[in-house]
Order: structure tokens, then sequence, then C-alpha cells
């Protein structure tokens, strides 16, 4: 009985410590504020990237928690790197200004 106990504490606290935070982006351009379709983002460190589809979205599913810096390119813009603190205070799509 106390191997039963003692797994399921086990398999619970690895299921706590398993986050699954999504981050949400619309990625604009900062001089006209009109949405850009394209645009990749990658997530530092991970296998994780994404291009903005026709609505101008990008989404990233199953983030662990800590600190995690996106890459986002577009062509004829200048690169830029943000940094997102998981799990995020709000679940809001984030506007990102190329």
């Amino acid at each position: 009985m106390k191997k039963i106990i003692f797994l399921f504490i086990l398999v619970c606290s690895f299921l706590i410590s398993y986050s699954q935070n999504t981050l949400r982006i619309i990625v604009k351009d900062s001089k006209t504020k009109e949405i850009l379709s394209g645009v990749s983002a990658v997530i530092n460190n991970t296998s994780k990237g994404a291009t903005s589809n026709t609505d101008c979205f990008i989404e990233f599913r199953n983030i662990s928690d800590g600190k995690r810096a996106v890459n986002f390119s577009y062509t004829g813009y200048v690169k830029r790197t943000d940094t997102f603190n998981f799990p995020l205070p709000s679940t809001d799509t984030i506007d990102v200004f190329l």
C-alpha cells in the first residue's frame, strides 16, 4: 500500500511540474500598425517554431515554465527577440511590433 501511495504522489508531482503554457501572438508593423502575415517565430533552445497564418496569428502550445526568448523575423524588417516569463499572467493575445 505504501508503494502505491508513493507512486501516486510521484506521478502527481510530475504532472504538476510539467506545465502546458500557451502563447498567442499577433505581429504588426510598428509604424502602420497593420497586421503581418508570414512572420516567422522561433522559441530559442527548442524545436518550436511557427509562421503567422493568413489571420496574422501565431500560437505556441506546451511551453514549459520559465523565461523563454522568442525570435521574430520577416522579410524587409529588423529581427526582434522578446522574452516571456511563463506562466504568463494573462492568456490574452500579445501584440508584437516589428
